[in-house]
């Protein structure tokens, strides 16, 4: 018996999320500004968050048939104005209902019950 696949090796690096779509019908995807940056360490199944305003650490796992899972662990609490409060809301909340996840144009999309996101390498 193997170890579980955490992710690709290709996948190990530093991402700028890009966009947020919530499931909702007739909603827009929200544009980042600042974008949030994500990185993956394939080696150890972590990531870490970087928000405008917060910070966010948790674990992954990206397999190769397209299954995704995110589950944040612990963080950063900082007073944010609100804006950017609510898009830090949103993103950790996407994130951990996503369950798909597909590699397209250099980037990677991640989708589930909440909504889609984004990724860009930076």
């Amino acid at each position: 018996m193997g170890f579980p696949t955490i992710a690709p090796a290709a996948l190990d690096g530093v991402y700028e999320i890009t966009a947020i779509a919530p499931p909702s019908s007739g909603a827009n995807t929200l544009q980042l500004v600042p974008a949030p940056t994500v990185e993956l360490d394939v080696v150890t199944g972590t990531l870490s968050v970087d928000t405008a305003c917060n910070r966010h650490l948790g674990s992954y796992s990206l397999d190769e048939d397209g299954r995704a899972s995110f589950t944040v662990t612990g963080g950063t609490v900082d007073q944010c104005q609100a804006e950017i409060a609510a898009q830090d809301e949103l993103l950790l909340e996407v994130l951990a209902a996503i369950d798909q996840w597909v590699e397209s144009d250099g980037g990677l999309t991640f989708t589930g019950a909440a909504g889609s996101m984004s990724w860009t390498r930076s």
